[in-house]
């Protein structure tokens, strides 16, 4: 089975691009069967991840740039500030919201990313399963942390910290810092903001991920009040 999550950006002036993505509904895999001819820019040695473990034999093309191409050359010119209405669709509901053009690639991008093969974005795949646009960093905090500890519960592991999580962030961080010089060295993005509004969320996460439990924290205080009686 097959399920689909459409982006729309519509710009002030009436322009819109539209982006119509299709993935496994059992693993989250991103099914493309309409990728253009890859770009330069998109083969795995170039500006290539320093701690990619992908072999070019198998994978001539860097996954998640190949999938980007389309819309990079689509997008990748606009104005990081410009002004668009984002609109996206999944099976679940419709979110239609101002935005600027800069979070709004980012929320395509981050779903792109997380499905399309990088080895180090595995862990996205159950969060773009129910994936929320637009998300703010408490909002990315608190379903990273979820999805995390239920990782943990289905493999049988019993975690009393965070170690593993932010071993995964770290990672992103080396992802995003590799993936924004392969988009510098393309000249694909006029600006590389898009990337920035990512690598927020990974070194917001590794390194200040205990304030942010204690910022979520008086959430749970009269739940917790309750388990302890």
């Amino acid at each position: 089975m097959a399920f689909h999550i459409r982006y729309t950006f519509r710009f002030d002036d009436g322009r819109s691009e539209q982006f119509d993505l299709t993935f496994n509904d059992q693993n989250m895999d991103m099914i493309a069967s309409d990728l253009p001819p890859p770009a330069e820019w998109t083969d795995l040695e170039f500006c290539r991840c320093d701690h990619c473990p992908l072999n070019k034999t198998t994978h001539p093309q860097c996954p998640p740039a190949h999938h980007l191409q389309n819309a990079m050359t689509r997008l990748g010119q606009e104005l990081s500030f410009t002004p668009i209405t984002l609109e996206v669709t999944t099976p679940q509901r419709t979110i239609i919201t101002p935005t600027t053009m800069s979070q709004a690639f980012a929320s395509y991008m981050g779903l792109i990313m997380a499905t399309t093969g990088c080895p180090y974005t595995q862990f996205f795949k159950p969060m773009a399963s129910f994936h929320l646009p637009l998300a703010s960093e408490k909002e990315t905090t608190f379903r990273a942390i979820s999805s995390y500890l239920l990782g943990q519960y289905i493999a049988g592991n019993t975690v009393t910290d965070l170690e593993g999580l932010e071993h995964t962030y770290q990672n992103m961080e080396k992802v995003n810092h590799g993936f924004s010089l392969r988009l510098r060295a393309s000249g694909q993005l006029k600006e590389i903001n898009s990337l920035v509004q990512l690598d927020m969320h990974a070194k917001n996460l590794s390194l200040f991920l205990s304030e942010a439990i204690e910022d979520l924290s008086p959430l749970y205080e009269r739940y917790l009040q309750q388990i302890k009686k």
